[in-house]
């Protein structure tokens, strides 16, 4: 499956049979493509000092815990699985949003591993924690791996995100 965005949409009203519509063909009117690959993980988010609170999804300045500083979007109605590498930091949760940024839940907490499906979620948060509560340094939150991958039973080994310009 290929994931795209439609970024405008032309409108012909009336009849055009008998009109020259331009089109083209592969990447002939395309300039400067940029291709992204983000390998079988999914989670490319940077992560900061701060807790996500469970009642409402809300963000707080806990400084023992870390979150990731945006939302990740996801697939409704998705399977995913999740691994977490242990670097000093412990996983707390997944934190699940609507299209419309309203919390809906989190389906997983304290686990090193496991799977989940989105449901109505178009985006998702992940909060870790240290243990005994003290204050999480910059060091710990630098090293975070969190292995998130769409429709997989077992999360493989971690791919960074990747990114490149095309040329003709």
């Amino acid at each position: 499956s290929y994931d795209f965005e439609v970024l405008s949409v032309i409108v012909l009203e009336g009849d055009y049979s008998n009109q020259d519509i331009p089109y083209f063909e592969g990447m002939k009117s395309v300039e400067n493509p940029i291709y992204h690959s983000v390998g079988k993980n999914l989670n490319t988010k940077k992560f900061v000092q701060g807790a996500i609170n469970v009642e409402d999804g809300s963000y707080n300045n806990t400084l023992s815990r870390a979150r990731m500083q945006e939302h990740l979007r996801i697939r409704p109605h998705t399977n995913y699985s999740f691994r977490h590498v242990p670097h000093g930091l412990n996983f707390r949760a997944i934190y699940l949003y609507d299209n419309n940024g309203n919390y809906l839940g989190n389906p997983i907490a304290h686990e090193l591993k496991g799977t989940f499906n989105s449901g109505e979620a178009s985006y998702l948060n992940i909060c870790l924690y240290t243990d005994n509560d003290t204050q999480i340094t910059q060091d710990l939150i630098d090293n975070v791996e969190i292995i998130l991958v769409e429709g997989e039973t077992v999360p493989t080994s971690y791919e960074p995100y990747k990114s490149s310009i095309l040329s003709r």
